[in-house]
């Protein structure tokens, strides 16, 4: 089998195969060799081996004659032991790997710019310069090697001196190169993208937007609805961003979400790992993720092992203790952290004749306020026919809070835009109450954009679609929601 080539200073190198499989070895196979205890040793092998080698040393191996025994992280050819530094060689030969696989590098090591990266690229970068765990388990791996490699040269030189006399010493810097920049060096040239870019026009972002990256965000059940055990880790992440972030568009985008994974709850569907991998995170910065883990496990596993033995020992009685503190906590938290009396919802409506759709709207006006999300609102029909708009305000110290929470004034109001008009659903049929709507929700969204206009043009709008065609709307994803979530969350 063919080695495969390696650029250098304009020539191509071969570069030798795996001694154990045959395969070429990778550039980044050479760039970061075995870290083996014995200096003189120098036997390399391939990433594939590596993690098979590992693999192997997880589990007893029974042999023909049905003796067990252990497969140890010694190296193949001197025997020493690999085990403390290998991890760090896979971590970093995975970070070369993904890297030039993204394009993120060029072959002679040089950074390519976020202008020329896509989408997919640009996420892959900036997660890992953002990931704080896996820049600082990188920026380890790196100081270890570059240590070795350190007392490696110095070994090497010293032998030299011994084996070739003091002539040699002109030959030593052609024969030996060690580079502190060696491996992987973030260029953090510009402002930090979060996962949920798509295109690179979507790149500009206003400070508070960078700031809030998504993978900073821990995911709070409160919001999900109840609908945790039906959504993956990233999907609970990724909505709480949204419902945090402050943006209304956000939240409109997060009902729908929330819309889809009650829709596959109710039809017993329950997430699998398609979903786990394909929502905000990459198969590239997951399996970087998953060797720092494994590492951190290895050190830890003595300290697990006892927890577990302790929460083995429990009792049905103890449970049920932990329980009820579990439950008084949470009860503590929503009281501290009151959710709006609005929470966003989304619905799809099959368009109709005005006089004919499935909910019916009312003008009516919004004060500015972080209050008015705290708020019931109820609209009923007096005996005269007439439609009367009530407002029902909450108030208690976790709501006070939260609403004079970076206000100028602690009024309980929380005052962040002047007064607007708005749209209110006044009734509904059993098609849109089916789905949650009722009336005093605020009409948001209608089709994905923001619904900016009064009741008259909402039915103009109606009027206007074809029959028979399904409007999405998105209720309560208006501005004084979203402000008072962003706020719940930074307390």
């Amino acid at each position: 089998m063919s080695p495969s080539p390696q650029q250098d200073s304009g020539a191509v190198k071969e570069l030798p195969d795996c001694p154990l499989c045959l395969c070429p070895l990778e550039n980044y196979d050479v760039t970061h060799p075995i870290q083996c205890a014995s200096h003189h040793c120098d036997f390399n092998f391939c990433l594939d081996c590596i993690e098979s080698l590992i693999k192997s040393t997880k589990d007893e191996v029974e042999a023909s004659d049905d003796n067990v025994f252990k497969v140890l992280l010694h190296c193949p050819n001197c025997r020493s032991d690999i085990g403390p530094s290998i991890r760090d060689t896979v971590l970093l030969r995975k970070v070369d790997k993904y890297k030039a696989l993204k394009h993120i590098s060029t072959s002679d090591g040089s950074i390519v710019k976020d202008k020329d990266l896509s989408a997919s690229e640009l996420r892959f970068k900036h997660g890992l310069e953002k990931d704080v765990k896996i820049a600082t388990a990188i920026e380890a791996a790196q100081e270890r090697e570059r240590q070795f490699l350190r007392t490696l040269s110095e070994s090497n030189l010293q032998f030299m001196d011994l084996d070739l006399g003091i002539d040699s010493l002109e030959k030593k810097g052609e024969l030996w190169s060690f580079d502190d920049e060696e491996g992987f060096e973030a260029d953090i040239d510009g402002t930090p993208k979060s996962f949920v870019f798509k295109h690179h026009s979507d790149m500009h972002l206003e400070k508070h937007d960078a700031e809030d990256d998504l993978i900073n965000v821990k995911s709070d059940k409160t919001l999900l609805y109840g609908l945790e055990p039906f959504m993956t880790d990233q999907e609970k992440q990724y909505i709480t961003y949204l419902l945090t972030s402050g943006s209304p568009n956000n939240l409109a985008a997060a009902a729908e979400l929330l819309d889809r994974v009650a829709h596959l709850s109710r039809l017993g569907q329950y997430p699998c790992m398609k979903r786990q991998n394909s929502v905000c995170g990459s198969k590239s910065i997951q399996s970087i993720r998953n060797v720092i883990k494994e590492a951190n496990d290895e050190k830890e596993k003595n300290t697990l092992a006892k927890q577990q033995k302790l929460l083995q020992v429990g009792t049905r009685r103890e449970q049920k203790l932990l329980n009820d503190i579990e439950y008084k906590k949470e009860i503590k938290y929503m009281a501290e952290h009151p959710l709006p009396a609005r929470m966003p919802k989304y619905a799809e409506i099959v368009a109709d004749k005005p006089d004919l759709f499935a909910l019916t709207v009312i003008d009516d006006r919004w004060d500015g306020s972080v209050q008015d999300a705290f708020s019931r609102i109820t609209v009923h029909k007096g005996l005269l026919g007439k439609t009367h708009v009530k407002k029902h305000y909450s108030e208690t110290p976790g709501i006070r809070r939260t609403i004079d929470q970076f206000s100028a004034k602690h009024d309980g109001k929380g005052i962040i835009d002047v007064s607007r008009s708005r749209v209110l659903v006044s009734s509904v049929s059993r098609e849109a109450g089916m789905q949650g709507v009722v009336a005093g929700d605020v009409v948001s969204h209608i089709n994905g954009d923001e619904f900016l206009g009064t009741a008259d043009d909402l039915r103009t709008m109606i009027n206007e679609f074809e029959e028979g065609r399904t409007v999405t709307f998105a209720f309560n994803a208006d501005k004084a929601v979203a402000e008072a979530l962003r706020r719940r969350s930074l307390r």
